[in-house]
């Protein structure tokens, strides 16, 4: 009976464990002058706290090759248009031209 309790309650730690971190999804952000070229009609915003081009629309100058703390991340468009909105969201739309 105690092995039975030990085995249900490891194999139900073991089943919460995944490799996927659904707020994360990959395709919301940009590592490359590359990914800039192909995504030129949406709206990327810099984020390089050590740069001046942070929080502005992103540029090549906002990428240092090497450092994964600089990238450019998606904004959803339709963000801009909720009553409440995040300081980052707020400043991005405005830099940006939606409000």
């Amino acid at each position: 009976m105690r092995l039975s309790v030990i085995l249900i309650t490891v194999f139900s730690l073991l089943s919460c464990i995944s490799d996927v971190n659904p707020t994360y999804e990959e395709d919301n952000f940009i590592t490359s002058q590359e990914d800039i070229d192909q995504t030129e009609l949406e709206m990327w915003i810099c984020h390089n706290p050590d740069s001046e081009l942070h929080g502005k629309v992103c540029t090549e100058g906002c990428l240092v090759d090497g450092d994964y703390h600089t990238f450019c991340w998606h904004l959803d468009t339709n963000e801009c248009e909720h009553d409440f909105l995040t300081t980052v969201i707020e400043k991005a739309c405005i830099e940006v031209g939606l409000l």
